[in-house]
């Protein structure tokens, strides 16, 4: 198989870090990028969860917006029923 060469672009610190901690795994850099590249193709994806802020969703955040709303609609309604929260523990069956 044919190799080639990729180039990355990384803060001082974190490769003296990240070679630091593959070292103690009895690896070099090459071998774990490698590694790392093999496992995202096998798994379509990153082996580990990427997440962003939903906040930063703009349809995310007009659905929590809009829910927000409604519930603040709601509390002001004649049909909001209020309990103190022992009252809502005992409901629930929640021992505070």
């Amino acid at each position: 198989m044919a190799s080639s060469m990729a180039t990355i672009r990384l803060d001082e610190n974190d490769k003296r870090q990240f070679e630091q901690v593959v070292n103690s795994l009895g690896m070099n850099m090459t071998t774990a990028y490698t590694v790392l590249t093999k496992q995202v193709i096998k798994n379509q994806g990153f082996p580990f969860g990427i997440t962003a802020d939903p906040m930063d969703n703009p349809e995310i955040r007009a659905r929590i917006i809009e829910d927000l709303k409604e519930t603040v609609a709601y509390a002001d309604s004649s049909e909001a029923i209020y309990f103190s929260n022992d009252e809502a523990a005992a409901k629930l069956g929640i021992r505070v």
